[in-house]
């Protein structure tokens, strides 16, 4: 450290220590009270960039339907984690999603690698090199998309200069959607096939996301709906 440098230190957020404290002692007033200020800190925290958040949900959004797959299951993940701000983890969990878009194909095809648990030894770079060169599974894009989202992973693994996490996640985001659109997405389905949310995953933070039958109490109210989603009704 230089001699002038100024020594930083990093705080927790005070309010999470205090009421730790206060449930140790068993203090339940003091313990409430630190509760209704995480409470108001909390909801003052997401209402004062909700804009930005949804914004970004809405840039890195393109289909409707997808596979049942987990890997369909971490891209939301990420999803969410840039949405929130997260880039950085954002980032990692995108470049662990190629390496388990790897896993969950080759489950599937025969192969050299051996177990399930086998294959997770392998690098990845061999693993998306088989499924192109080899199974000729995946085609010359997705191979391009899979290394490009695991070069950017790299880059916050090993510690690199210059690094723009924001824009890195972005990108990351879009070559991750794409990616998941050409091997997952599913344009039509049977009636009778069941939808599920694919945020259903994640309870402890998806809670108020819908997915459901719409009832309309007139004819009007159901051709204003379908008017906002771009479709024309014709009333008889």
């Amino acid at each position: 450290m230089a001699e002038n440098e100024e020594t930083v230190i990093l705080q927790e957020y005070e309010f999470l220590i205090g009421a730790n404290l206060a449930r140790e002692r068993d203090d339940q007033k003091s313990y409430a009270s630190f509760i209704s200020d995480i409470r108001k800190d909390l909801k003052e925290e997401y209402l004062g960039n909700l804009d930005e958040k949804i914004d970004r949900w809405l840039d890195v959004t393109r289909v409707m339907h997808f596979s049942n797959a987990r890997p369909v299951e971490f891209y939301m993940q990420t999803k969410l984690l840039y949405r929130d701000g997260f880039y950085e983890a954002a980032i990692m969990v995108a470049r662990s999603t190629a390496e388990m878009i790897c896993y969950d194909i080759l489950q599937n095809l025969s192969h050299p690698f051996g177990t399930s648990e086998e294959i997770e030894r392998h690098n990845f770079r061999k693993l998306a090199r088989f499924l192109f060169d080899d199974a000729h599974y995946i085609d010359e894009r997705v191979h391009t998309l899979l290394n490009s989202i695991y070069d950017i992973g790299n880059n916050y693994v090993h510690p690199k200069a210059n690094k723009e996490a924001k824009q890195d996640a972005r990108k990351c985001m879009l070559l991750l959607g794409e990616t998941i659109d050409r091997l997952y997405s599913v344009g039509s389905f049977k009636v009778g096939t069941t939808l599920k949310n694919a945020y259903a995953a994640f309870p402890d933070i998806c809670k108020g996301l819908r997915l459901g039958i719409v009832f309309f109490k007139t004819p009007k109210e159901a051709e204003k709906d379908a008017k906002r989603w771009g479709y024309s009704v014709k009333q008889k």
